[in-house]
């Protein structure tokens, strides 16, 4: 009898000691994640409450709290929990300036400068957005990409926009390219300037807390009325020296735009890093759940061959 229970009970030692080094591995990445959020790691370090308590820490969703945040400040006046969503608001807030100064001129470049048709400018004006939408396609699966991530993608995206910006103004002015050739860089334009909303505004909303998102939210709201009077700046540079001119200083200010999103680069990486980090955590807390539910089959069957053998 004593032969027989010491076999189960060597396989429960060694199933132990597997265990207790998954869990402790486990503990270890999600203390780091922890450290890097400025939280601390102040968990429980019990056997079986470190389960429950990785489980709340990986159901964040990416919406944790980041009010904790140490006092780490960007250039001496944005919190270090607050650079990412501040940033990436001043991006789109200084794009909005730019787009709106031009947007509700371009019409009448194609129908005075390029003599195009209303039919025609309406057709420009039904291929851009689906344009924009197979590059928002593109450039969320780039982002996921290692190496890039979403800062990195949606400046990439806005400097390609403002380079057919560049080529159409002078394709016009310098070139004398045909007008198809012109409405076609101004599709392109189009597209890859608009392009970036969607990741720009998941990157904003993974930065901030859950309860104040309908406040960063209401950021779209002053963008809409940036275009209004961006576009009467627009008509007073068009009065003064043209629409051209007009155009060259509306590429100058997206150009502009994208500096925040370059300050970005190395914090971004550092966040997709904790995100696949946190991912990590997960699956390790799923082998470490499995790993539990074997070694408690193996005390069951260890009790059970004790007792029938008795």
């Amino acid at each position: 009898r004593q032969g027989r229970v010491s076999t189960p009970n060597n396989l429960l030692t060694r199933e132990t000691t597997s265990f207790l080094a998954s869990n402790n591995l486990a503990k270890t990445n999600r203390n780091t994640v922890l450290r890097r959020q400025g939280r601390g790691n102040g968990e429980a370090t019990g056997l079986i409450s470190s389960t429950p308590s990785s489980s709340r820490n990986n159901n964040h969703d990416g919406n944790q709290d980041t009010t904790t945040a140490g006092d780490e400040r960007l250039v001496g006046c944005i919190p270090s929990h607050r650079t990412i969503p501040i940033l990436v608001a001043i991006a789109d807030l200084c794009g909005g300036v730019g787009s709106g100064m031009s947007a509700v001129y371009f019409p009448i470049f194609f129908v005075e400068n390029l003599n195009l048709s209303p039919v025609m400018v309406q057709l420009l004006y039904i291929v851009s957005p689906l344009c924009q939408a197979v590059l928002m396609h593109q450039g969320q699966q780039l982002s996921k990409t290692e190496g890039w991530g979403r800062c990195r993608v949606a400046a990439a995206l806005r400097w390609l926009g403002i380079v057919f910006m560049i080529l159409m103004i002078l394709s016009y002015t310098t070139f004398g390219m045909p007008v198809w050739a012109i409405a076609i860089l101004y599709v392109l334009r189009t597209s890859f300037i608009n392009s970036t909303k969607a990741l720009t505004k998941s990157l904003l909303m993974d930065n901030v807390p859950k309860h104040e998102r309908g406040k960063w939210s209401a950021l779209e709201s002053v963008n809409m009325f940036s275009w209004s009077g961006s576009a009467a700046l627009g008509g007073i540079l068009v009065g003064y020296e043209g629409i051209i001119f007009n155009f060259c200083i509306t590429t100058c200010i997206q150009f502009i735009a994208t500096i925040p999103l370059v300050l970005l680069f190395e914090k971004d990486q550092e966040e997709e890093g904790t995100v696949a980090m946190r991912g990590g955590g997960a699956n390790n807390n799923g082998a470490t759940t499995a790993l539990s539910r074997t070694v408690t089959a193996t005390v069951l069957v260890d009790r059970t061959e004790t007792t029938g053998t008795s």
